[in-house]
């Protein structure tokens, strides 16, 4: 009997590419198949021998090219877009770690070649919690948007010390903070909408929240801790990589989305943000 489930090749066996391999292989059932892994680094494909022996190990990226319907690209940023286009010549399918590119120049003239055929690992896109929160929007606990607030916190940092932006979504600020030395977590984050009807969050990435009348907030009955949250999101994004691949509508964030994202960010870094170091 032939075999007919996608192949999803690996190119990176850093943290993000093992954490998508192992993903795919505890799936049940099974979405798709490992046609291979490669990292130009000798120790990760060592390690990835003693780890996971039941994964091909390939000799290069053309390799895993030639063996994947659809290749996950999860090595350093630099390298991204010259696998995406080997991968797109192909007349495969790309799932890239953020960010797209370094260069934003370069990920325009990319993103207009490959059209339709990528997506980039946007981890909220499959966030059961930021599922929830759309459904509230829809259902009008915001109403018309007025203010989006972001704050991160970090335990440690070996960078910035705190940074503070203002950015504009069309005419609704966006208010950024981020210090370190101020959470006894690892990391604690919060993202909120407000608008004339309400107000709607996402805590600590997987805890959707709306604001009462009251000024109270009421979680998500199906809330879960970040620990039980990723293996669900994982499994999405492996549904979200097999509709990409076979051409279907899929909630992954689509490469001029992603692009867009790396032009905000490019545009804060040049001079919109003000940090402490």
């Amino acid at each position: 009997m032939q075999d007919d489930t996608l192949s999803i090749g690996i190119i990176g066996a850093g943290i993000m590419g093992e954490r998508l391999l192992s993903a795919i292989l505890d799936q049940s059932p099974p979405l798709v198949k490992v046609s291979g892994v490669w990292d130009p680094a000798p120790s990760a494909m060592e390690r990835m021998a003693t780890t996971f022996p039941q994964v091909p190990r390939l000799a290069d990226a053309g390799a895993i090219i030639a063996a994947s319907d659809c290749v996950y690209i999860a090595s350093p940023p630099a390298s991204h877009l010259d696998h995406a286009r080997a991968t797109i010549a192909a007349g495969k399918s790309v799932f890239c770690e953020k960010p797209l590119a370094v260069d934003v120049d370069e990920a325009r003239a990319f993103v207009e070649a490959a059209a339709d055929r990528g997506a980039v690992n946007f981890p909220f896109a499959s966030s059961l919690a930021v599922a929830t929160l759309m459904d509230w929007i829809a259902q009008g606990a915001v109403g018309t948007a007025s203010r989006i607030t972001v704050e991160v916190a970090f335990a440690t940092c070996t960078s910035e010390r705190s940074i503070e932006a203002r950015l504009m979504a069309g005419d609704i600020p966006v208010d950024l903070t981020g210090s370190v030395g101020t959470t006894a977590k690892d990391d604690h984050n919060i993202w909120m909408l407000e608008g004339d009807r309400g107000a709607v969050r996402l805590c600590d990435w997987s805890v959707a929240e709306r604001r009462r009348p009251d000024g109270t907030w009421e979680r998500a009955a199906d809330a879960l801790s970040q620990v039980e949250a990723r293996p669900i999101a994982l499994r999405r994004q492996i549904e979200g990589v097999v509709r990409l691949t076979r051409g279907q509508p899929h909630h992954l964030a689509t490469l001029d989305e992603a692009l867009n994202v790396q032009e905000i960010v490019e545009a804060t870094l040049a001079g919109g943000a003000t940090a402490a170091g």
